[in-house]
């Protein structure tokens, strides 16, 4: 699991001739440095002289980045296995039609769960994104430009999530689900 080694070897991984990590997984782990930034306004900010009155609504956002922080650094891995996961099933044989037929259905039912660690890293950044104002607000004024560089980490990773997403349902053959999907994705950029 890439969560518990080094950032070294994971950046050696992302870099190299290798299958896997790849650009979801590296969207997740952008989204969760974005978020390791604000959580360090916060924490420079909880308990220090001058923002007093801010102190529990610091607490309770620490509380939810926290949450957005975990779950965005098990997508990290979670985007390496859905990927194993998707090349498994293309390398099913496909010799007989039973084959061939086994092999297209579950190169479909991993295109979605493909599709699905990206959609979590796009919702767990935005749900974050929406904290930077406010943490410009009433967070430490000396860590602003923290606050700035978390939001553009954010905004990297909100994108990088949607190239995997979209990608992903260019080769997913429901067509109902498909449209579900880029309907859904369409709303959240147009928000944006």
């Amino acid at each position: 699991m890439y969560i518990d080694s080094s950032i070294k070897k994971y950046l050696d991984d992302l870099s190299a001739k290798l299958p896997t990590p790849g650009g979801g997984s590296a969207a997740a782990l952008v989204s969760a440095t974005g978020v390791s930034c604000l959580l360090m306004v916060v924490n420079f900010s909880i308990g220090k002289r001058g923002y007093e009155q801010e102190q529990d609504e610091l607490k309770k956002i620490a509380a939810k980045l926290s949450t957005l922080n975990s779950q965005l650094s098990t997508l990290i891995d979670e985007d390496v296995d859905a990927y194993a996961k998707l090349s498994k099933a293309y390398q099913l044989p496909k010799d007989t039609t039973e084959e061939k037929e086994m092999r297209s259905k579950k190169i479909q039912e991993s295109l979605k769960m493909a599709m699905e660690v990206p959609w979590k890293i796009l919702l767990n950044s935005l749900k974050a994104s929406a904290f930077c104002d406010r943490l410009r607000e009433i967070g430490n004024k000396n860590l602003i430009s923290d606050v700035d560089c978390g939001e553009s980490f954010l905004r990297a990773a909100i994108d990088g999530a949607r190239i995997n997403i979209e990608i992903n349902l260019k080769s997913i053959s429901d067509s109902s689900f498909v449209s579900e999907k880029e309907t859904e994705l369409k709303k959240i950029l147009e928000a944006l």
